[in-house]
C-alpha cells in the first residue's frame, strides 16, 4: 500500500511531518497531501492579509514536499534516522511537528511534489 508522507525542509534539515501524538502524518493520496497545505493557505488568504503573509511565510520557513512511500517499513529503513526525535519545529507563522530523517532525506526531499500556494 502506497502512503504519501511529507518531507519538510527547515533551515537546511529535513523531518518527517508528524502529527503531534508522535506518529507520521500521512496521506492515502497525493492529491489530499497537496490539498492540505494549499486549502490552508487559501483559507488564511481569503481571510485577511496578515493571515495570508502568516500563511506564506509558514510555506517558506517549513518547504513541504509530497513524496509516495511503500509504507512503514521502507520509511523506517530509509527516511527515518536511526535513532529518530520527534521535534517541534517552531516560527513566529506557526509550529509543526517532525521526526528527525537520515542524512540522505534531502534526495526525497528534492524529487517530491510541492505544492503550490499562488496560482
Amino acid at each position: 500500500m502506497s502512503l504519501y508522507i511529507v518531507i519538510l525542509k527547515v533551515n537546511e534539515k529535513y523531518y518527517i511531518m508528524a502529527n503531534d501524538d508522535t506518529t507520521i502524518m500521512w496521506f492515502d493520496s497525493e492529491n489530499k497531501a497537496i490539498r492540505f497545505f494549499e486549502d490552508g493557505y487559501n483559507r488564511c488568504h481569503s481571510h485577511n492579509h496578515q493571515s495570508s503573509m502568516s500563511a506564506l511565510l509558514h510555506r517558506i520557513t517549513f518547504q513541504p514536499s509530497i513524496i509516495d512511500v511503500e509504507g512503514l517499513e521502507y520509511i523506517r529503513d530509509n527516511i527515518a534516522a536511526e535513532n529518530p526525535q520527534f521535534v517541534v519545529l517552531h516560527h513566529t507563522s506557526g509550529n509543526l511537528h517532525g521526526i528527525t530523517t537520515r542524512h540522505g532525506a534531502s534526495g526525497f526531499w528534492r524529487f517530491g511534489k510541492k505544492p503550490r500556494l499562488i496560482s
